[in-house]
Order: C-alpha cells, then structure tokens, then sequence
C-alpha cells in the first residue's frame, strides 16, 4: 500500500511538473542510500567468515562507541528534551525494562 502510494505520488509530481529532474533527483538519493548497505554487508560478510582480520579493532571499541554517542548527542536540542520530559511515564517505563526485564529474560533464558 505505502508502495502504491509512494509511485501515484511521484506520478502526481511528473504528471504536474513533467520534468526530469525529479527522476534523476530519485535515482541519485536510492543509488546514495544504497551504498551504506552495500558497504556493511561486505563488512558483515568479511567479518564472519575472516574474525581475524577485524581483532585489531577491539582494544578501540570503547572509545569508537563514546564517539559515536557522542556525535548522537550533539545532534540533540532542547525541543527533543522537553518532549521526552513531557512523556515520564514512557520514560520509567523505558528504563525499567532496560535496567530490571531486560536483564531479568537473560537470566530466567540462562537458567533454563
């Protein structure tokens, strides 16, 4: 359905504006989109099968993980915290099951 709804969209667009550069606008932004994933599956696959090769990455990986969080955070801004304050409920809700169920299923799925 969303599909069906994206194409009578784009055909709205060309039937309105008949022009070219919407398409070639669309082929550049999938073709952009699309190379990220190409990228990390041949990463995914190369890590699989050759570990070895990817070892040299793990006394790094503290510090690659507080970099990356740390470029998250600073796409942060007061509007995006006063959304999560105006919702505690989801909130409490979202760090219980992250601090108390979470590691509650672990453990119940080790013992078993």
């Amino acid at each position: 359905m969303l599909l069906y709804l994206t194409v009578l969209l784009i055909n709205n667009l060309i039937n309105r504006y008949r022009t070219y550069y919407l398409w070639t606008l669309l082929h550049e932004s999938a073709t952009l989109l699309a190379k990220p994933f190409i990228l990390g599956g041949i990463v995914r696959r190369r890590c699989f099968f050759y570990p070895e090769l990817f070892k040299w990455v793990l006394p790094y990986i503290t510090w690659l993980l507080g970099i990356i969080m740390f470029g998250m955070g600073l796409t942060l801004t007061p509007s995006d915290f006063k959304i999560v304050a105006s919702h505690p409920k989801a909130v409490l809700i979202g760090v219980a099951a992250q601090f108390i169920i979470m590691p509650l299923t672990g453990l119940f799925l080790v013992s078993c």
